[in-house]
């Protein structure tokens, strides 16, 4: 199988373990009341780029992942209605990187995820 993924929306992937992490130290460090953007860190990447990341974690070419534009996608008909999205979503990391928490990277992570997931499923029997 190899999926169309947009190539033309851009963000970071945020994970819940971080997003904990991130309150408990804004709460723990005393940082001045406001809002905080969080998500991992690193390079900002298109959905194509981290459905590829993806398949290259579960032992997949990166190139399987098909790139199509937003309206390619669209035209493709997916059966549902879909929001529409910006395409770049990527939060600035400033604010809360000047309070001294350094987040991961958002492949690192991605990484980690989907190799315990791979792991699980194959030590359960019924997986």
């Amino acid at each position: 199988v190899s999926p169309s993924v947009v190539d033309d929306q851009f963000g970071r992937l945020t994970f819940t373990e971080d997003l904990a992490a991130a309150i408990v130290h804004l709460l723990d460090s005393g940082a001045p009341y406001g809002t905080y953007n969080v998500t991992g860190s690193g390079p900002i990447q298109s959905w194509a780029d981290i459905a590829g990341d993806v398949f290259h974690s579960c032992g997949r070419m990166r190139d399987d992942v098909k790139p199509v534009s937003t309206e390619q996608y669209m035209a493709q008909g997916t059966g549902r209605d879909v929001s529409p999205r910006p395409r770049h979503s990527a939060l600035k990391l400033d604010k809360i990187s000047g309070t001294g928490l350094q987040l991961p990277r958002a492949a690192e992570r991605l990484h980690a995820y989907v190799t315990s997931l791979l792991r699980s499923s194959t030590m359960d029997p019924d997986g």
